[in-house]
């Protein structure tokens, strides 16, 4: 298809796609660039360049990409919560925090995002905002042993015998 539609921005990216995802990043690299200076407001084509830059084990840039599709489609969930991934699993839980209270805003009754910014709060040692985002979690999804033992372990460092027995 490409071949017979060289102007084809879709085609080009549906190919740029195919080798990012068989890592012919060599091949995928030259149509992605050429894409970004073609379309550059296409939050597709960022979103194959951080994929990319995912494959080659570049997380900083990865992340760079993320976020210029993200300015690019700011109420796509999913782009934000793929950053706001990226930085737990970095454990950069300084930066996964304003990503996951946007994210919230975004979706304020997902209980894998309230519990992801709870647990992210705890990280940088932010109890009360972590206690508080739990909670409000716990409101959605009662049952979550994971929220309940995360606000006892709170209390428990906080040496709050009395409430960490409660949570636990």
């Amino acid at each position: 298809a490409l071949a017979m539609r060289p102007e084809d921005d879709q085609a080009q990216l549906n190919l740029a796609m195919f080798y990012v995802r068989g890592d012919d990043l060599e091949k995928a690299y030259p149509l992605l660039t050429a894409l970004a200076k073609k379309a550059p407001a296409s939050p597709d084509i960022y979103i194959a360049l951080s994929d990319a830059e995912h494959a080659r084990k570049n997380e900083t840039k990865s992340r760079e990409y993320l976020q210029k599709a993200i300015e690019l489609d700011p109420k796509n969930a999913n782009l934000v919560r793929n950053l706001a991934v990226s930085y737990l699993d970095a454990k950069e839980y300084e930066k996964a925090v304003p990503v996951l209270e946007q994210l919230t805003k975004m979706e304020p009754s997902n209980p894998e995002y309230l519990y992801m910014l709870g647990k992210s709060y705890e990280e940088v040692k932010a109890y009360p905002q972590a206690i508080a985002t739990l909670t409000q979690m716990l409101r959605i999804k009662p049952d979550s042993a994971e929220a309940w033992g995360r606000i006892g372990d709170i209390f428990n460092v906080q040496k709050d015998w009395t409430r960490a027995a409660q949570a636990l």
